[in-house]
């Protein structure tokens, strides 16, 4: 049998077969996404982008509860029910499609309501329309994943969006149309209906490929409870990430001008490149630890979690060290009113890096059942960047939300370690 590190070594070329197309395909969506960022800010200005990055990040705390964790369930549930239970995978699909489709539109309804109450939401009217497209989007992109679909999974939001998003900005150049943020959101809503079609595309096909003779066609009460029951913990931890992810930009554009939302919003999405290596791994970690803990396999798991957490800190290293090195040349490309944003990028790299310290962490605690014991962590970390947020944010503006989320970030990963270490005996960190 084979052991030691032969098989470690066979491990780690399997995962890098499977993750080949991957990496490709994610090459292509940081380029994308990148070129999109830097031209829509360039073409919008510092302060119109802050209003942008505000509204999109107020978008972001509406789809958690239409979500209801039902994302990140489907990377468990039909990773599972595609080896043990394939006749249940279309009614959890279609189940997971009308429950987030309803509360979606539900809450679209709701916040046009409440922007009569609270004006600040009048920047989300026309964006809002756009809530269950992109909810539906991530529940779709969660079902191609969990089937194994890596590159197609991938593809609809990461890639579809941005390119359509640059299409329509190069059609506003040619014609020689001003754009403001409203706009920017108008053009980012038709650019995900089309991510959506593609997405719904490619379920169908992966639905019809299954060819199945029993499939379930009704879902008992029990069941959909199961599931929910199930997405609680991971709606919540969902929440929870918000709170690290989201909340500061929000925070900032509540107490702060656009101007210093804008600054921030560039260089956090600066740092998200330096994440590249981490999001390819993203696409098959959750199926892979899943697959590892139906089996029982925990040897197997230690070993696909270590090579991973190894491989992904030291390749994320390299990317946030020349970001570092070239923070003032890539934040010029998004125009000069941005190199006031160096100092922000230099903390938002150091929040990067402690991210990948234990990176498969989150996925350790949401694919193996202890959902609760990542929530009490996470919740946690979100919970103390709230409060850093508050403090902080309304006295040193953009640099309060930076250290905010450095502080925040460097205590939650840390705690989680511990945790999974003790309750799973598994080392999640670097070693």
């Amino acid at each position: 049998m084979e052991s030691g590190p032969h098989k470690d070594r066979s491990v780690f070329e399997a995962l890098l077969r499977k993750a080949s197309l991957s990496f490709f395909v994610k090459v292509i969506g940081t380029a994308l996404g990148a070129l999109s960022s830097i031209v829509l800010a360039r073409y919008l200005g510092v302060s119109e982008y802050g209003v942008f990055s505000f509204a999109l990040s107020l978008i972001t705390l509406f789809a958690l509860p239409a979500k209801f964790g039902l994302d990140t369930a489907a990377l468990r549930y039909i990773s599972e029910y595609k080896v043990s239970k394939p006749e249940y995978l279309p009614l959890f699909i279609r189940s997971g499609f009308k429950i987030i489709a309803t509360s979606s539109t539900a809450i679209v309804f709701g916040v046009i309501g409440l922007s009569y109450i609270f004006p600040e939401l009048s920047t989300v009217q026309l964006a809002i329309a756009l809530l269950p497209v992109l909810c539906v989007v991530h529940f779709l992109q969660s079902v191609l994943l969990g089937a194994g679909e890596v590159a197609k999974g991938q593809i609809p939001e990461p890639i579809v969006r941005p390119l359509i998003m640059l299409l329509f900005l190069g059609l506003m150049y040619l014609f020689q149309q001003e754009l403001v943020a409203q706009d920017a959101l108008g053009l980012y809503c038709l650019a995900y209906i089309v991510a959506l079609i593609v997405a719904g595309y490619w379920v169908q096909r992966f639905l019809d490929s299954l060819a199945l003779g029993n499939e379930r066609r009704v879902a008992d009460r029990s069941l959909i409870k199961g599931w929910l029951v199930t997405s609680a913990p991971m709606f919540l931890i969902s929440c929870c990430h918000l709170l690290l992810s989201q909340t500061d930009i929000i925070i900032l554009g509540l107490f702060q001008p656009s101007t210093e939302v804008g600054l921030y919003s560039a260089a956090t999405r600066v740092g998200v490149f330096g994440m590249f290596f981490l999001f390819v791994a993203q696409s098959f970690l959750g199926p892979e630890i899943a697959a590892y803990h139906a089996k029982g396999d925990k040897q197997g798991m230690q070993r696909f979690v270590r090579l991973m957490a190894n491989s992904i800190f030291g390749v994320t290293l390299v990317f946030l060290m020349v970001l570092f090195l070239f923070r003032s040349e890539i934040l010029m490309l998004f125009g000069e009113d941005f190199l006031p944003a160096s100092e922000l990028l230099t903390i938002v790299l150091l929040v990067q890096l402690f991210k990948v310290i234990a990176a498969p962490s989150s996925y350790l605690v949401t694919m193996t059942g202890h959902e609760r014991v990542g929530l009490r962590v996470i919740g946690f970390g979100g919970a103390l960047n709230l409060i850093l947020d508050l403090i902080l944010i309304p006295r040193f503006g953009a640099m309060g939300a930076a250290y905010a989320t450095l502080i925040a970030t460097a205590s939650w990963n840390t705690v989680m370690a511990v945790v999974i270490k003790r309750k799973l005996d598994i080392k999640a960190f670097v070693h």
